[in-house]
């Protein structure tokens, strides 16, 4: 998946705008109102974003682009790992670490 301009420059901007922690704290509240729909993968969508900006981040060499990465794989397993606990009967998904 290759991210539009538009978006990697949204991303970008709040990120500086509100740093780190505020920026995973955006993401993570943003797809928290999809939790619920099980229809809609919105955490293989956000890891697939994650992927896009590694790999903007090895084109580039901005480090922005590297945290933005970990921020939104860290959103992307918590997302996962919600929708799990919700619903037991889910299957799994080899893309996220499972606790045993």
């Amino acid at each position: 998946m290759t991210i539009s301009a538009t978006v990697q420059e949204e991303y970008l901007k709040e990120f500086k705008r509100i740093g780190t922690e505020k920026f995973f704290e955006s993401v993570l509240l943003s797809a928290s109102k999809s939790i619920k729909d099980y229809s809609k993968s919105t955490e293989l969508i956000i890891l697939d974003q994650a992927e896009s900006f590694f790999a903007l981040y090895r084109k580039t060499g901005n480090d922005s682009y590297s945290e933005i990465a970990k921020i939104l794989r860290r959103v992307a397993h918590k997302v996962y790992r919600a929708k799990r606990k919700i619903n037991k009967e889910m299957p799994t998904n080899r893309k996220f670490l499972e606790m045993i």
